[in-house]
């Protein structure tokens, strides 16, 4: 594997040695701290970051690495000049970049022209890193993935289309429950369906609630992602029945994990009391960990 943009191009060994990779970092930090030295990582942010900007540049510092962050803003893209190269430059200096850009199209440009590992840090489709680090934070806790049921709560974006593309290849269940006009893409189902019959896991989208029933874990992101703000009232609205909470629990039945991969709207998409209880902080730490393998996979 050379670049980590979508996870139904990953096998399901590259996923279960980055996992792996990311146990032993965590408990022995110091056999690592030299495995980036004299390399330096770009971080290319079309869009504001918290957890996935310091997850990667204290990340690469740990692993004895150099970064390198920029915006649109900072390059002569801005200008008019092209991705191309763009990418073919950038290349000469960086060993790999991190790119949380606004489209899919933009890390397969720079795929395509550059010669570097690419990783995709977010965009409109598709979240990988926080896929995994939520892989990992689940590992944490029942030891393995197999057999689990992931219920994924909430509008069908980014995160909810790489657990779709996860969970079959770890072995866990997904149910993805959103509303009719706000789930995942019919793309991304239909690639997640194939993936699940060929692992003979279990594949699900609804809009019942009642589909929690039994799960293992329960996922929850932000009604209103980034570019949609316009829309945030109507989400609301159609959103309500939707959130997270005591009784969402209840009807899930056990003590499911909850986790969320932030920033937390409390009061929306989960409820201050969940929010509290839930392991999100944990599950923010532990992206370094990810982080860190993911790099030292990749090169």
């Amino acid at each position: 594997m050379k670049h980590l943009i979508r996870l139904d191009e990953a096998k399901s060994t590259d996923i279960e040695r980055i996992l792996d990779l990311a146990a032993r970092m965590e408990a022995a930090p110091e056999s690592f701290q030299d495995e980036l030295a004299g390399r330096t990582v770009g971080l290319f942010f079309q869009k504001p970051s918290t957890r996935m900007r310091f997850a990667f540049e204290v990340g690469v510092a740990q692993l004895g690495g150099n970064t390198s962050v920029f915006r649109t803003s900072d390059l002569q893209l801005s200008r008019g000049e092209s991705l191309a190269d763009t990418a073919r430059v950038l290349s000469n200096f960086l060993d790999a970049i991190l790119i949380r850009g606004r489209t899919q199209q933009d890390l397969a440009d720079f795929v395509q022209f550059g010669t570097i590992p690419v990783i995709n840090g977010l965009t409109a489709k598709f979240y990988p890193v926080g896929a995994l680090g939520a892989a990992y934070t689940i590992k944490k806790k029942f030891g393995t993935l197999a057999g689990r049921k992931l219920v994924y709560v909430g509008d069908g974006n980014n995160i909810a289309h790489s657990l779709m593309l996860l969970c079959p290849k770890t072995g866990m269940d997904i149910t993805v429950i959103s509303p009719e006009w706000y789930q995942p893409s019919p793309d991304v189902v239909e690639e997640g369906e194939r993936l699940a019959k060929s692992a003979g896991t279990k594949f699900e989208i609804t809009d019942d609630t009642g589909a929690v029933e039994g799960a293992d874990i329960i996922f929850t992101d932000g009604w209103t992602s980034m570019g949609m703000e316009e829309e945030r009232e109507e989400r609301l609205q159609t959103f309500r029945g939707y959130q997270v909470n005591r009784q969402l629990l209840e009807m899930a039945g056990g003590k499911p994990m909850v986790l969320h991969c932030m920033p937390v709207r409390r009061g929306e998409e989960i409820s201050a009391q969940v929010a509290a209880e839930s392991e999100i902080y944990e599950n923010a730490a532990n992206l370094l960990h990810v982080v860190k393998a993911i790099l030292y996979y990749l090169l």
